[in-house]
């Protein structure tokens, strides 16, 4: 994993912490034929139904299950602050359920 990789997923993990969202790191995608796919992480119930997909320098090619997701690229330049991230949360959506909602989303449910 690059450098820059690593400190992208430790910026948007202290961001969960501080916002109250759930990012796994790392994330694994296996496709319908069984190949791997390493993602740098994913966060749920933002983006897509299926959460979104974090990459970076080291993302892997597209494969057929990645579809199902939404995907970021982006270096830790775009993620250094939790305003940061929230801002690109907003942008992303919120398509979990309405219980799980954080309060600081003002916008509502992606419909």
């Amino acid at each position: 994993m690059l450098e820059s990789d690593k400190e992208v997923v430790r910026l948007i993990g202290n961001a969960a912490e501080d916002l109250g969202f759930c990012f796994s790191a790392p994330y694994q995608v296996i496709d319908v034929d069984g190949s791997v796919y390493n993602y740098l992480g994913h966060i749920n119930d933002f983006g897509s139904d299926a959460g979104i997909l974090i990459g970076g320098g080291s993302c892997p090619e597209g494969n057929s299950r990645e579809r199902e997701f939404a995907l970021s690229l982006f270096g830790p330049e775009c993620v250094e602050t939790s305003d940061q991230v929230k801002a690109l949360l907003i942008d992303w959506g919120w398509f979990g359920p309405e219980e799980r909602r954080p309060k600081w989303f003002e916008n509502g449910s992606h419909d």
